[in-house]
C-alpha cells in the first residue's frame, strides 16, 4: 500500500494535501479531536500542534497510523523528522526523494524519515512555514481519512534496473501498461488503455486514456511535438512528446503487433 498517497500528514509539506478536504474556512469545534484513546474517532485525521516555535511539533494520528513530525531550524535548512509507531512502506521514503533541493535520510526499520529542506534560508521562513502548516493541521483535524486509490499504477514492485537485467520486461497487472529495461532504467513498452478518459496515477504523473493510449494528463496547453521526460523513484523514466495538444508517451521499444 502507498502510504504517501493518502495526501495526509507524513510529512509537513505534505499536509497541505489535507486543506482541500475541506472546503470550509475552519472546522467547527465539534469535529476537532485528539490523537488519545479517550478521544480519538475512528476513521478521522487527528492532528494537533504540540510547540509552535523551534522545534515545530505535530502530532497525527489516523486509526492506528501515529506520526510525530518534528521541524527544526539548523543551519540555514529546515530539518524535518517524521516518527512512526509502524514500519512504513518502502515508497513512503521513496516519495520524498523525489522533491528537488531536499536531503532524504531513511531508517533502516522504516519507522522515521529525515528531510532536509535547503530552501528555507532564514528564520523568518522557518516562521512563515510553520505557521502555514499549523494552520493547515487545525483545518483537517477531525475529516475523514481520504480513501486510498485502488488502481494506482505501483512501481513499489520493480526491482532496479541494471545491465544484467537489461531487456527484462515488467508487465504492470491489470493496466495495459508494460516496462522494459534498458540498462539504466525501466522505459515504457506499452502504454495500452480501453476506458476513454480513464485516469490513473503513475508514479507523480497523472494518466489519462486517450484513443486508447496512456497519455499525460496536463492542464497546460502544449504545442506540436515538444518533448518532456520524468524520472520516477529513480525506477522509471517516461518521456513524452506533444502531439494535438496532448503529452503522448515515447515507446523505445516497437510493440508487438
Amino acid at each position: 500500500m502507498k502510504l504517501w498517497k493518502f495526501g495526509i500528514a507524513l510529512s509537513l509539506t505534505a499536509v497541505f494535501g489535507l486543506m482541500a478536504c475541506d472546503d470550509s474556512s475552519s472546522a467547527d469545534e465539534k469535529d476537532k479531536i485528539g490523537i488519545d484513546d479517550e478521544t480519538y474517532e475512528a476513521g478521522k485525521v487527528a492532528c494537533v500542534v504540540t510547540s509552535q516555535k523551534n522545534p515545530f511539533v505535530t502530532k497525527t494520528r489516523m486509526n492506528d497510523l501515529k506520526i510525530t513530525t518534528t521541524a527544526t531550524f539548523e543551519k540555514e535548512a529546515m530539518v524535518t523528522v517524521m516518527e512512526y509507531n509502524q514500519e512504513m512502506p518502502k515508497d513512503t521514503c521513496e516519495h520524498y526523494k523525489l522533491q528537488s533541493n531536499v536531503d532524504v535520510t531513511c531508517a533502516e526499520d522504516g519507522k522515521s524519515i529525515k528531510v532536509i529542506d535547503k530552501t528555507i534560508k532564514t528564520a523568518a521562513d522557518f516562521e512563515a512555514m510553520t505557521s502555514l502548516l499549523g494552520s493547515a493541521c487545525e483545518k483537517v483535524n477531525g475529516n475523514d481519512i481520504p480513501d486510498v486509490k485502488k488502481d494506482d499504477i505501483d512501481l513499489s514492485k520493480i526491482e532496479k534496473c541494471t545491465e544484467e537485467n537489461k531487456n527484462d520486461e515488467f508487465i504492470v497487472e491489470g493496466t495495459g501498461v508494460s516496462l522494459v529495461c534498458d540498462g539504466e532504467f525501466w522505459v515504457p513498452a506499452k502504454v495500452e488503455c480501453s476506458d476513454e478518459d480513464e485516469v490513473k496515477e503513475f508514479g507523480t504523473i497523472e494518466l489519462i486514456c486517450k484513443d486508447k493510449k496512456w497519455t499525460f494528463e496536463t492542464k497546460e496547453d502544449c504545442t506540436q511535438a515538444m518533448k518532456k521526460s520524468e524520472t520516477l523513484l529513480d525506477l522509471v523514466k517516461v518521456s513524452a512528446t506533444c502531439v494535438d495538444s496532448a503529452w503522448v508517451i515515447d515507446l523505445p521499444k516497437a510493440e508487438e503487433e
